[in-house]
């Protein structure tokens, strides 16, 4: 509910310039909610080998449609910079475009679930030198494709409908996206939902060696406690007591 509030006080006053949710009165009334607040089950998911997704971006090629392009601009910032998949419908092109370059997509983050406290927050994602599966390719060819749609549109997220003129894109739509993006990739609808695009980025970060902390800092968690009790689940390795002893098991036969 916290959470909701302050990216509707953002949404309302980001246009003008203004940014409440910075005020140290608002702030610290905000921490305060949030550390208060009663605990509540968090529904999980399950994460997917990403290569089913490399392998779809690869099957669209190099001249993607336009549908397809905007699925991969709203996948990739959810694997890649763990963003809540409601959250990638708010930020606006204009100041991601301001801010980003030739080797990063800089998503400025105001007010909602990735911005732990409401402090404002930036998440930066990085070039891929693969281009298919690039964010920053994807990116500059959304820019290109999308001029015409957006000239007259005031405000234009970074995210939108196809339509003309377009509009915000609903959370339930982002999700229904990336649902039908998973069933293309040859995932199961029963088992994987647009929520284990979040839980496999973290998952394949974890398991690339990135630290949980750089992680946890990344995808803006308001409680460390979900962070580690909901993505970090580790489970002590039967070679546990060799590894500690330095001793080589025996090669079985």
């Amino acid at each position: 509910m916290i959470n909701n509030i302050i990216a509707a006080i953002a949404a309302l006053y980001e246009p003008l310039g203004f940014t409440p949710t910075k005020d140290l009165l608002i702030a610290c009334l905000c921490r305060g909610i949030i550390q208060s607040r009663m605990k509540r089950p968090i529904a999980t998911s399950t994460s997917f080998d990403l290569a089913l997704l490399c392998d779809l971006f690869h099957k669209w090629g190099t001249r993607p449609s336009k549908q397809q392009l905007h699925v991969k601009l709203l996948a990739l910032p959810c694997l890649l910079g763990v963003f809540r998949v409601s959250a990638m419908a708010l930020p606006y092109f204009d100041a991601v475009n301001q801010v980003s370059t030739d080797r990063s997509l800089v998503v400025p983050v105001v007010g909602y679930k990735n911005d732990r406290f409401g402090d404002g927050n930036t998440v930066t994602i990085h070039q891929l030198s693969d281009e298919l599966c690039c964010p920053i390719a994807t990116f500059k060819e959304w820019k290109r494709r999308t001029s015409a749609l957006r000239t007259d549109t005031r405000n234009c997220r970074l995210l939108f409908t196809l339509e003309n003129p377009p509009r915000k894109l609903r959370p339930d739509e982002c999700a229904a996206i990336l649902l039908d993006m998973a069933v293309e990739a040859g995932l199961d609808p029963a088992i994987f939902t647009h929520k284990s695009f979040r839980k496999t980025g973290v998952r394949t970060g974890l398991d690339a060696g990135v630290q949980p902390d750089a992680i946890l800092k990344l995808g803006g968690w308001a409680s460390a406690e979900t962070f580690w009790h909901h993505y970090v689940a580790r489970s002590v390795p039967p070679a546990y007591t060799d590894l500690i002893f330095d001793v080589d098991r025996p090669t079985p036969p």
